[in-house]
Order: structure tokens, then C-alpha cells, then sequence
């Protein structure tokens, strides 16, 4: 059975023709949280999260992404930095994470079975990028909502300094209109995660 992410990133049962949108709830937190807050950073992360999804996951790489994106490594490397996202191999990694959760909740399925379907090539290697990036136990994470998992790996990438959280529309400047560069770049400071 097929489930749905909602806007909370909660899933609910959809029908076999439904899409799947399990990302959504993911990139709309990130989003409200301050990451890739202007108007086209969004829909890039959610390109980004979404690419380990497509078939052959195993294959996808950075060249590839940015191949995908019709853009070079350098400028996903660019763009990436300027919606205050961390690198593009650390997105692809945590898009693949997510996905294996997802399709572990999903299906039920052991981790040894999902990770093998999704592109690892062991489930020691997801576990090892689970914990890396979240610090959660993969079977922990697999029980936890999409958005705390999410969470999660936002506070670690916020400690280390690989984020920068904006506000999600600066105001324009007043004499000619054009955006505030500097209350872009502006750190929000994070909620704690309960």
C-alpha cells in the first residue's frame, strides 16, 4: 500500500494510481524552518532530495545530479551555497536516507531488503550515513515522522556550520525595491528538538 506525505510530512494511506509525494512534507518544514526560503530554492531542494529517488539509485552521483539539473558540479556547488545549503553530496546522501526510511515504513520491509532496493551497498554503509547524519539508529529513524528525522539532520548540519537558516522573504529595500542582501544571509536561531 501506498502512502502520502501531507504538508506535516505525516503519511496517509492513498490509493495504488496516487503520487508519491513523501518529500513534500519534508522540503515545506525545511522551508518553514528557513532553509531554501526564497522562491526557487524550494523547489531545487526538493529536486535535489528527489534525485536518489529516480531510478537507478545506485548510480546517481554528484556529476549526475548536476547533469539532471543541466548545470556543472561547479554550479550546483554554487547553487547549493547560495539557497545556504550544505554540499551537494551531502544532500544526495541524505536524500538516499530518506528514501530508504521511506520505503522501509512503507513496505515493511527489513533494512537488509530496502537498502539493497534503494541503492546501498550494505546496510551497514545506510547505517553508518543514518547515524552520521541524523545520529539516530536507522531503526529508530525508521519509526520517527519524515520531519523529525528531517529535523534532526538540520541541527547537526546547523552545529557544524554546513546550514544557514534565512528568513523566508526579506523585505525590499525601500528606495529602489530590490532585496536586502544582508537580512537574507541573516541566522535564525533553531528550536530545540523534543
Amino acid at each position: 500500500m501506498f502512502q502520502v506525505a501531507n504538508h506535516l510530512g505525516r503519511t496517509e494511506p492513498a490509493g495504488p494510481d496516487a503520487p508519491l509525494d513523501w518529500m513534500g512534507g519534508v522540503v515545506t518544514y525545511l522551508q518553514s524552518r528557513g532553509l531554501a526560503a526564497r522562491k526557487n530554492d524550494g523547489e531545487f531542494l526538493r529536486k535535489l532530495l528527489e534525485l536518489p529517488v529516480r531510478p537507478p539509485p545506485a548510480r546517481i552521483s554528484v556529476a549526475r545530479m548536476a547533469r539532471t539539473l543541466n548545470m556543472s558540479r561547479r554550479t550546483l556547488g554554487r547553487r547549493c551555497l547560495r539557497a545556504g545549503l550544505p554540499s551537494p553530496r551531502q544532500v544526495l546522501c541524505f536524500g538516499r536516507v530518506l528514501r530508504t526510511l521511506q520505503v522501509m515504513r512503507e513496505m515493511g520491509w527489513s533494512m537488509d531488503r530496502a537498502t539493497r532496493v534503494t541503492g546501498w551497498s550494505d546496510p551497514f554503509q545506510f547505517s553508518n550515513a543514518t547515524r552520521r547524519l541524523t545520529g539516530m539508529r536507522p531503526t529508530l529513524a525508521q519509526e520517527k515522522d519524515l520531519v523529525v528525522v528531517a529535523e534532526a539532520w538540520l541541527q547537526r548540519e546547523l552545529a557544524v556550520g554546513n546550514v544557514v537558516l534565512r528568513d523566508p522573504e526579506p523585505p525590499p529595500c525601500p528606495s529602489c525595491g530590490r532585496e536586502l542582501e544582508s537580512q537574507a544571509y541573516r541566522s535564525l536561531v533553531p528550536p530545540s528538538i523534543s
